[in-house]
Formats: structure tokens, sequence, C-alpha cells
């Protein structure tokens, strides 16, 4: 995106040289593509109500690596593992989790298949049906 540190995290990635491999590419509305394209999603946010980013990554077949911002990150996860999680402020594990993700194509699919089968909680469905029970008296 645009926002308010944008600046200082141009600076920083200039002076640490890595300005060939990380792009600042602003707002878009296109990011389905994005997704398309990407082989790992890295959420990296230090707290989070419901971080749909993730959601949105995991719609797309991307395995996902997030820190464990709360709440957010283990309700998705269910308890399914259709992600991988990290401590907060944890660079190191977080950068060995992104690349077993990478490299361990079993690992992968295992969340990606996972996250498949744990999307069904968050879809409209899921929503509608819990709605009408409340409403009808059915819990």
């Amino acid at each position: 995106g645009d926002g308010d540190l944008r600046e200082e995290s141009e600076a920083l990635v200039s002076s640490l040289g890595l300005g060939n491999v990380v792009q600042f590419l602003g707002n878009k509305s296109n990011v389905g593509d994005y997704y398309a394209s990407a082989s790992c999603f890295i959420h990296s946010s230090p707290s989070e109500g419901l971080p749909t980013t993730i959601l949105e990554a995991m719609s797309f077949e991307i395995p996902v690596v997030a820190t464990d911002s709360m709440p957010g990150v283990r309700e998705i996860d269910g308890g399914v593992h259709c992600l991988d999680i990290c401590s907060v402020g944890d660079a190191e594990q977080m950068a060995a989790l992104v690349q077993r993700c990478l490299i361990d194509e079993e690992h992968a699919n295992s969340m990606i298949n996972n996250a498949s089968k744990r999307l069904e909680s968050f879809g409209y469905r899921k929503a509608i049906d819990g709605l009408e029970s409340i409403i009808t008296g059915d819990e």
C-alpha cells in the first residue's frame, strides 16, 4: 500500500541493498493477479482482528506463513495446520518457515489441502446456517 511508513520502508530497503528484490507497488485493485503468481504468502503483522488477506491467500491455494498476531491467526488455523505460525518479532523463525514453505513441496501441499477444508468455516453458507439457527432457535 501507500501507508505512513512507506518512505521509511523504502529507505530501509535501499540501505540494505534490496531494491532489486523488494518492490513497493502502492495500492492495487487487481490483487488476484498477485496472489495467482505467489509461491508463499507472508503475513508479518504484530496484531490483527481477522486477517482476511490470509483467507484470500488460502483461497488462491498459496501456503501461508504468519506471525501469531492476536487475535485472528490461530482462529483461522483452527488447529488444522493450514498455515505456519511464528512468534511476533522472530525474524529467524519466520525466515525458516518461509524457506520450508518454498522448498518442502509436501509440507506446502499439506497446508494447501488443509486450508481448502478450513475455508468452509469462513464461507457465506456457514454464516447463513449460523444465523438461521439463531433465528429459529435450533442452536
